[in-house]
């Protein structure tokens, strides 16, 4: 049998902590060895424990400490290995993110997201498993817990990173143009030339660049028409030339791909 993925919840949502240990019941490849609200606990529950992975949130205004104070602590520890840390939390500010990626933070979920839920979170570490179990993150000198991920497990989780991001602005799954935007972000994402997306999307699906770019303009602009402009502002914010109103399919791509850069 698959040995289980031990994990530990730092969270001060009572009812979260209690939802993400009851999804974990429903799989058989979870183990939670302990939950706490305090950041100084967890670092006991590590020290003591050795879990693979840490569910942190980041702000513990029920608890005590905070995600950020247990990063710093952690990176301190003299231990065999590093867990990896999925960070949760209802902060979107890009510098802040960055800090706790330089941290250690192996990945980042928003809990203001339309699908954030325990099961999410779960699934997230149960998609993750074979990386984190493979892995010892032993502290560099940059004191980074990031991991060397496989091929598969990369693309995994730039999916998913993508998907997150498409979906807190409203562009609709049901459209294709949604899809060859995706498409188009992951190739950016990679360094590949800018003029090469249509045509490597185009050939792919057999299209041509012209229906390829209308696509995804057409998305775009159902969802700058359909979603709130206070939640557009808020998820999307990279300028937009007012006389448009809406970004073009080239600057969507790139923003979201300079920014999922960042995040990796």
């Amino acid at each position: 049998m698959e040995k289980k993925l031990n994990v530990l919840i730092i969270e001060d949502n009572q009812m979260e902590c209690e939802a993400l240990k009851e999804y974990a019941q429903t799989t058989d490849d979870i183990h939670i060895i302990a939950a706490t609200n305090r950041a100084c606990a967890g670092i006991e529950y590590v020290k003591g424990f050795l879990p693979d992975a840490i569910i942190l949130d980041l702000e513990l205004h029920g608890g005590e400490g905070s995600g950020i104070s247990f990063l710093n602590a952690l990176n301190q520890l003299d231990i065999p290995f590093y867990p990896y840390v999925l960070v949760t939390t209802n902060n979107i500010n890009f510098v802040t993110h960055t800090k706790i990626r330089n941290n250690g933070a192996g990945f980042i979920m928003t809990k203001n997201q339309e699908d954030y839920s325990a099961q999410c979170v779960i699934e997230f570490l149960r998609d993750m498993k074979t990386v984190i179990k493979s892995n010892t993150h032993k502290k560099s000198s940059h004191s980074s817990l990031t991991t060397l991920e496989a091929p598969e497990e990369f693309s995994k989780r730039l999916s998913w990173m993508i998907n997150k991001d498409l979906d807190l602005i409203g562009l609709s799954s049901k459209m294709k143009g949604r899809k060859y935007l995706k498409e188009g972000i992951q190739i950016l994402v990679q360094d590949k030339p800018d003029p090469s997306v249509y045509s490597l999307i185009a050939e792919k699906y057999k299209k041509t660049d012209a229906s390829v770019e209308r696509a995804m303009q057409s998305v775009i602009n159902h969802a700058w028409r359909t979603m709130p402009i206070e939640d557009l502002k808020k998820y999307y914010t990279a300028y937009i030339n007012p006389k448009r109103g809406v970004p073009t399919n080239t600057e969507l791509m790139f923003h979201y791909a300079e920014k999922i850069r960042h995040e990796i």
